[in-house]
C-alpha cells in the first residue's frame, strides 16, 4: 500500500493548507513548556505533510527539517514557509523508515497524524537514535470528523459509508487494518528507550461551512478525493443537501480534540 499512499497524500496536498484546521495554540504551548524550548537547537518533523508543526514552530528552534514521502506535500510545504517568511526551515522527501540515513542529532522529533502511516517500532526506534541525550519525541494528532458525535458529523459519515462502505478506509485498506495489527505507541516508545512522561487531549472548537466540510474530507485517507474519482461531484451534492437538511445556514461548530504523547530519552 506504500505507493498509493504517497500518491493519494500527493493527491490531497492542494487541500490540506486550505482544509485542514491548525493544531491548537495551547497544545503547542504545551509542547515548548514540556520541552523547554527556547529558539535554540533543532527540530525534526516526521511526515511533516505541508508544515502543520514545522512552520507555526519556527521560532522555537535554531533549524528544523521536516521529511515526508509526498513530493507535493513538501513543495506545499516550502511555499508555505516561504509565503510567511520563515528561512530556518528545510523540508526533503523521505519516508519515515528512512530517516536513519539523516546527519546530526536533534532536540525533539515530531510526528503529526503520521506514525500510524509508518512502521512505528522501526520509526520510533530511529528516531530515538537521532536525539540528543535528553532530547524527546512529540506526537500529535487532531480527530476527524469521522468518530464525532455531533449530528452533522454523524451525516457527513452516513454520506461518507454509501459512498466508500461501511468500514472507514485508509488508502486501498480500511483503518482497521491498518491500527489493529499495530503495538500502542506507549509501549514502542518505551522499547525505544524513552520514558513516556504525558499524555492527553485539548479540546478545541471551530465554525466550518459546507466547503470547507468537503474540501477537509479530501485530505483524508478515508474520503480522499481520489477514491471518488468522477464520482466527486455527485458526492458533493448528496453531501450538501444532507447537511443543509440539518443547518439551512451551512454553518457548524466543530470541536475536534487534540491529542498529544510526550517522551524523552
Amino acid at each position: 500500500m506504500t505507493g498509493f499512499s504517497e500518491h493519494m497524500f500527493s493527491a490531497a496536498a492542494g487541500y490540506y493548507t486550505g482544509y485542514r484546521k491548525p493544531y491548537p495554540e495551547k497544545l503547542f504551548d504545551l509542547v515548548r513548556s514540556s520541552f523547554n524550548l527556547d529558539g535554540s537547537g533543532d527540530l525534526l518533523d516526521v511526515g511533516c505533510g505541508t508544515g502543520q508543526i514545522a512552520v507555526p514552530m519556527s521560532e522555537d528552534f535554531a533549524s528544523i527539517l521536516g521529511v515526508d514521502i509526498s513530493t507535493e506535500m513538501i513543495a506545499s510545504a516550502r511555499n508555505h514557509a516561504l509565503a510567511v517568511g520563515i528561512s530556518n526551515v528545510e523540508f526533503s522527501v523521505m519516508p519515515g523508515e528512512e530517516i536513519g540515513s539523516i546527519s546530526g542529532l536533534y532536540d525533539l522529533v515530531t510526528f503529526g497524524s503520521s506514525l500510524h502511516w509508518m512502521d512505528i517500532s522501526q520509526t520510533l526506534e530511529l528516531a530515538a537514535g537521532l536525539l540528543r541525550s535528553g532530547g524527546g519525541i512529540a506526537l500529535l494528532d487532531m480527530r476527524s470528523i469521522w468518530g464525532g458525535s455531533t449530528d452533522w458529523e454523524q451525516a457527513v459519515v452516513q454520506v461518507v459509508q454509501k459512498w466508500m462502505g461501511t468500514e472507514r478506509k485508509a488508502g486501498l485498506s480500511t483503518f482497521q487494518a491498518l491500527t489493529n495489527p499495530k503495538i500502542r505507541y506507549e509501549d514502542a516508545l518505551e522499547t525505544a528507550g524513552l520514558d513516556v512522561f504525558d499524555s492527553g487531549s485539548i479540546e478545541t472548537s471551530y465554525m466550518v461551512d459546507i466547503p470547507f466540510i468537503i474540501g477537509h474530507l479530501y485530505t483524508t485517507s478515508y474520503c480522499n478525493k481520489q477514491l471518488l474519482g468522477s464520482h466527486a461531484p455527485t458526492f458533493e451534492q448528496e453531501l450538501a443537501f444532507a447537511l443543509e437538511d440539518i443547518r439551512p445556514d451551512g454553518q457548524f461548530e466543530w470541536t475536534p480534540s487534540a491529542g498529544y504523547i510526550f517522551a524523552r530519552k
